[in-house]
């Protein structure tokens, strides 16, 4: 989360942001590793890991509307995303799926 060190505008350089949601990609492409969001009550979202909780992320990370808000809280003018690093799956394998993993979380 954000907070307001100084009331000038600032750009932060290491933000990470997820898609909402996730499609089953262990299941499209007939291998396990890959990465899935599940809602929770509470506004948050657990990531899974193979169907194991790998780690809770805040709304912020994939709500858009939450971001901005933090942002305007705390003078952030401009961010820098990437994903989170596990999303980046150096491990799967190229030729069963050719960048459709990529392709959907940075679009």
């Amino acid at each position: 989360m954000f907070t307001p060190s100084s009331t000038r505008r600032k750009i932060d350089v290491h933000a990470h942001v997820l898609p909402a949601s996730i499609p089953d990609f262990a299941k499209k492409f007939g291998y396990d590793g890959f990465v899935t969001l599940r809602a929770r009550d509470d506004g948050k979202a657990d990531m899974l890991k193979d169907g194991k909780l790998f780690r809770v992320i805040e709304r912020n990370c994939f709500d858009t509307a939450t971001r901005l808000k933090e942002m305007d809280e705390s003078n952030v003018n401009v961010q820098c995303l990437s994903t989170v690093p596990v999303m980046f799956s150096y491990w799967k394998r190229l030729f069963s799926r050719p960048r459709t993993v990529d392709i959907y979380i940075v679009d």
